[in-house]
């Protein structure tokens, strides 16, 4: 009997051992699993961190963008409108050039034809008056005719408002001046330097055209 008590006892404790080692290794495989999975889960917690941070660093590099884009945009926008207004400036200066190249030709136009009208019974005698000029130093009748040619080229170019037609007033008064003495016909020069003017400023206007 006793021996049938010892081995029932022999075999309860065996069994008790076993389920012992079973449950501790039981348990000792799920901390491992929950050990692991905490770990993964902290992994995965520190990369939604990481993304986190750089999503938060790309948006606002991505703001950052939208507003340097929008800037440049209106800039464009900006310098667009410019160009036009520009251009129609251009467009206007153009046709006040042209203008005042038409008004100076024209004034040019009416002086030599004046000049013409002024000078025309003069020139037959041109070489005697301004000779005796030279050596008397008196005001001849051709004296006179030229300061009335420098008088009306200096008006029309008050009139027209003209550097050009201002600077020839000079020019002729020089020739008027200083021509005869030499001997030469000074008529002749104030018409050569009209018709040099002339086909200046009808140069530059042919110009000014090809460039609009």
């Amino acid at each position: 009997v006793l021996n049938d008590l010892l081995d029932t006892a022999q075999t309860e404790l065996d069994d008790t051992r076993h389920a012992e080692s079973t449950a501790a290794h039981n348990f000792a495989m799920l901390k491992q699993s929950l050990e692991d999975q905490l770990a993964q889960n902290n992994k995965a917690l520190a990369k939604a961190k990481t993304d986190k941070a750089e999503f938060t660093t790309s948006l606002e590099a991505g703001k950052a963008d939208l507003a340097e884009a929008e800037k440049s945009l209106a800039a464009v926008l900006a310098s667009e409108a410019a160009s036009k207004n520009s251009c129609a400036q251009v467009a206007s200066d153009h046709e006040v050039s042209v203008k005042a190249f038409a008004e100076e030709l024209k004034a040019l136009a009416d002086a030599t034809q004046v000049l013409r009208s002024e000078t025309g019974a003069a020139e037959g005698h041109t070489y005697s008056l301004f000779q005796v000029s030279a050596f008397t130093g008196v005001q001849t009748t051709m004296d006179l005719k030229g300061f009335e040619v420098v008088t009306m080229v200096r008006r029309l170019a008050q009139k027209e408002h003209s550097a050009a037609l201002a600077q020839l007033a000079s020019r002729i008064s020089a020739v008027m001046k200083f021509g005869a003495g030499a001997g030469e016909d000074p008529f002749a020069k104030v018409k050569e330097l009209i018709t040099d003017l002339i086909t200046r400023l009808q140069s530059q206007a042919s110009s000014e055209a090809s460039h609009k």
